[in-house]
């Protein structure tokens, strides 16, 4: 009977000893909310050294280059073009060979650089057009986001 008590004793002492273990691991490393799969912090886009505080940033009227890159994380992965609402790469252009795009429209014309930064050369508008309008759909890895270039 001393056998029995003494064996549900140390059967006792290996339950709680396992149930701290597991209870340990359970717990363990799960109050860091950013730990979580699935959640990204934004992409922070930059547009010639100005970190984008909206989706919108707007051109000059008289053109220029505009040099566009993740302040956060590393290069962006360029995944779509739209000009004036309307998709326009990569539709045309072969997906798989995204770095080596290099789209001319009338107004426009978007690239990568040695420095794998996309690079958007817009040209100058006439006074007396209307307001247009690029989007460029990025991402990183699985952060997407996308910036709006907008010449008034």
């Amino acid at each position: 009977m001393k056998s029995i008590l003494i064996k549900d004793k140390i059967m006792k002492k290996k339950f709680i000893f396992a149930l701290g273990i597991l209870l340990s691991i359970t717990f363990t490393g799960c109050d860091d909310e950013k730990e979580v799969v699935g959640e990204w912090d934004p992409i922070q886009i930059t547009v010639n050294e100005n970190i984008c505080k909206s989706s919108t940033f707007e051109v000059s009227a008289d053109g220029g280059e505009y040099r566009i890159y993740s302040k956060n994380y590393g290069e962006l992965w360029l995944n779509a073009v739209i000009e004036e609402g309307k998709r326009v790469w990569p539709e045309e252009y072969d997906w798989s060979n995204y770095k080596n795009i290099h789209l001319t429209k009338e107004w426009y014309e978007v690239k990568y650089d040695n420095s794998n930064n996309i690079v958007v050369n817009i040209h100058a508008k006439e006074k007396e057009s209307s307001a247009r309008s690029l989007t460029l759909n990025v991402e990183c890895g699985d952060a997407f986001g996308s910036i709006t270039l907008l010449q008034k």
